[in-house]
């Protein structure tokens, strides 16, 4: 099995990082009227305290919630369906949560060493980051579009 090609992959991303930061928007203003109070939506978290500390931990759930809720039902985000990619396990099976989760998880250590994991697509001989082998899964063309 072949991955997608990185360029294809980056701008499905592209797309999808749009359509996230509208619901990181959203995320936030639910999150600062839920612990600031709908009257006063003009109050602001300070730094440092644990409320911004939460604020950080409810914009990455949302974020995860976003791309590995698509990646478990339909097999594509947005950008990734508009790209024609589909996610699936190395087997060609779809995901489950605990692949998401995975994926998510082993993306993040591909992203510290300046992006170096997601560079190496461009290098493999079978397109594929470091995510995707640890993690096996892997993005590949929709052969059903």
């Amino acid at each position: 099995m072949t991955a997608a090609g990185p360029l294809r992959r980056l701008a499905a991303l592209g797309y999808d990082m749009l359509l996230a930061t509208a619901l990181l928007m959203g995320a936030t203003a639910l999150y600062v009227a839920a612990v600031v109070g709908f009257t006063d939506l003009k109050g602001a978290i300070p730094a440092g305290s644990p409320y911004s500390q939460g604020l950080r931990v409810f914009l990455l759930c949302a974020l995860f919630a976003y791309f590995a809720g698509f990646w478990v039902r339909a097999g594509y985000t947005p950008g990734m369906r508009a790209w024609r990619l589909k996610m699936v396990r190395f087997d060609k099976t779809p995901l489950i949560w605990r692949d998401a989760l995975a994926r998510v998880c082993f993306a993040l250590i591909s992203a510290i060493p300046l992006g170096l994991g997601f560079l190496w697509a461009f290098k493999d001989a079978q397109k594929l980051t470091w995510h995707d082998r640890l993690s096996r899964t892997v993005i590949i063309m929709d052969p059903d579009p």
